[in-house]
């Protein structure tokens, strides 16, 4: 398991502070905005490399390999 970034959620934040709204983010990566919030607060758990944080990643601008952190190995 691992969680987003911090990288990745000041970048969601500074998209924010420069006036997009929340769901205009979600919707540009294709996602709900009750999932998008889900995600980028870590709510729900998620794998290295799940599709759906690495396509905020590229909305936000930061790199698949970056939107992961604490990902634990094995089991």
């Amino acid at each position: 398991m691992c969680t987003v970034s911090e990288r990745l959620r000041l970048e969601v934040l500074r998209r924010r502070a420069r006036g997009t709204r929340q769901y205009q983010l979600a919707r540009q990566a294709g996602l709900h905005p009750s999932v998008f919030s889900a995600l980028i607060c870590s709510i729900v758990p998620i794998e290295y490399g799940d599709r759906r944080v690495v396509r905020i990643g590229q909305v936000v601008g930061v790199p698949a390999e970056e939107c992961f952190s604490d990902c634990a190995s094995g089991t």
